[in-house]
């Protein structure tokens, strides 16, 4: 199981320097990327392919400015781990704050990431838009 964990921390690590080839490369060959978000959360979705989840960090780096991306508590049982965290930014449109608690579930195969499904406090990111929406 602590490999498992390692395998997410590992992603995390390469999200925080900037290294999205790396997340990419613990994806299994297919996988299911499920983040959070309001409608009015431009890259929010589901992303089963490379380019596609390549993409959505290209988009989501344009669309905010991350203050503060923190894993904070790792549960892990079989094949599953849960990470607790929290994040904090601005919308870049229009300096919109947000701030979330959130959840990611995570399913590993054989050392790649099969599945991972973001649970997060959509209401903040659904005003931080709506804001940048009316401000626009």
């Amino acid at each position: 199981m602590n490999d498992n964990i390692d395998v997410v921390r590992g992603g995390y690590a390469d999200f925080l320097n900037g290294n999205i080839n790396g997340v990419l490369d613990r994806m299994a060959d297919q996988f299911e990327f499920i983040t959070a978000g309001a409608p009015e959360v431009p890259y929010a979705g589901t992303f089963r392919t490379r380019d596609e989840l390549a993409g959505f960090f290209q988009r989501m780096s344009e669309e905010v400015t991350m203050s503060v991306f923190e894993p904070r508590e790792y549960f892990a049982e079989g094949d599953r781990v849960i990470t607790l965290g929290r994040y904090e930014g601005k919308v870049n449109r229009n300096g919109a704050p947000f701030a979330a608690d959130w959840a990611m579930a995570w399913t590993i195969k054989d050392g790649k990431v099969a599945r991972m499904q973001e649970l997060a406090d959509n209401p903040a990111l659904r005003h931080a838009y709506a804001n940048a929406t009316a401000n626009a």
